[in-house]
């Protein structure tokens, strides 16, 4: 496994690329896990036999035309998946490059309202996941652990918070919302929640447009930050956010028990501010490639890796690399 920091802009590490591989595929894992809060769009990556290989020009490297690409509404966590090749086998060490766009995100500046549910057994939710505020800002690190500071707010069973952006947003300018959520200590639980969004200061009568699909976590197989990007359509501004918890308290056949502990776990809700800064996997090798003009600072951008899995059997022999 190769880990490899991921620099936005001119040398802000937003996160990191990730290489690795199993007997069949090589995989190029993008995370947010330094600077909380940032999101990741467009991405491309591409692995090739030889470092010349890697799509370029005299003026560097062409994410365009590299093998792996996705454009996503802003996420933290992003896997591409490329086949190992004959040619990857016998020479045991490939060249590659990953990219992506990245920016950060516009804060809430206040909680206006929130009413905590109880946890599935009926008893109050832990004081330590019950601060509101908690909610304002997506601040809870990559690979939380139990005994690591909470810094969430759970909503319980039915639970909600409202949070103001102190601002009317346009729409045309500010078209995501996004809700990040901790799975702690009960990874495999499918945790969700309504997103709402209006822009008059909530009451009695408030009209509330609804974001679809449900924030998720999507069942993590471990402890894990996720983050749901909603799409705001059919208005034109908003100001105030909520999010209501909608956990299924129902048997879950998978588990063999209640998928329902204390509901969905709100690190943090923001907006995707309209920017974008490039992000590159950079890398302390100094290989340079065959452009004419290529800038010393691009070199960083391709990488070597050696597959390190064992590798099937080839004509009854098996390759080891």
């Amino acid at each position: 496994m190769k880990t490899i920091p991921l620099i936005a802009g001119q040398n802000t590490r937003v996160g990191t690329v990730t290489v690795s591989n199993d007997a069949e595929n090589i995989y190029v894992r993008y995370t947010i896990d330094v600077t909380p809060g940032t999101l990741i769009y467009d991405l491309h990556a591409h692995i090739a036999l030889t470092a010349d290989e890697i799509p370029h020009n005299d003026g560097g490297l062409i994410p365009g035309q590299f093998a792996c690409k996705a454009t996503t509404r802003g996420v933290i966590d992003f896997t591409f998946t490329v086949p190992i090749l004959e040619a990857y086998r016998d020479a045991g060490t490939v060249w590659g490059a990953a990219h992506a766009t990245a920016f950060g995100t516009l804060r809430a500046t206040s909680v206006v309202e929130s009413k905590q549910g109880p946890k599935k057994n009926g008893m109050p939710v832990d004081k330590d996941r019950s601060v509101a505020t908690n909610a304002l800002i997506p601040d809870c690190p990559a690979g939380f652990m139990p005994g690591d500071p909470i810094t969430f707010f759970t909503l319980g069973a039915g639970g909600y918070i409202i949070v103001d952006f102190g601002q009317a947003l346009d729409v045309a300018q500010y078209p995501r919302v996004t809700c990040w959520e901790v799975t702690y200590q009960s990874p495999q639980m499918l945790e969700t929640a309504q997103v709402d969004v209006c822009l008059e200061k909530p009451g009695t009568g408030t009209a509330w447009t609804e974001l679809t699909p449900q924030a998720s976590n999507g069942r993590p197989a471990q402890n894990l930050i996720t983050a749901s990007t909603l799409e705001v359509s059919g208005i034109q501004q908003y100001r105030y956010v909520r999010v209501t918890d909608t956990t299924p308290m129902v048997p879950d056949p998978t588990m063999g028990k209640v998928c329902y502990e204390d509901g969905f776990d709100l690190d943090g809700i923001g907006v995707a501010l309209p920017g974008r800064e490039t992000a590159w996997a950079l890398t302390g090798e100094t290989l340079k490639l065959d452009i004419a003009n290529a800038p010393e600072d691009s070199w960083g951008q391709v990488f070597s890796y050696q597959l390190t899995a064992r590798l099937p059997m080839i004509d009854g022999t098996r390759n080891d690399v």
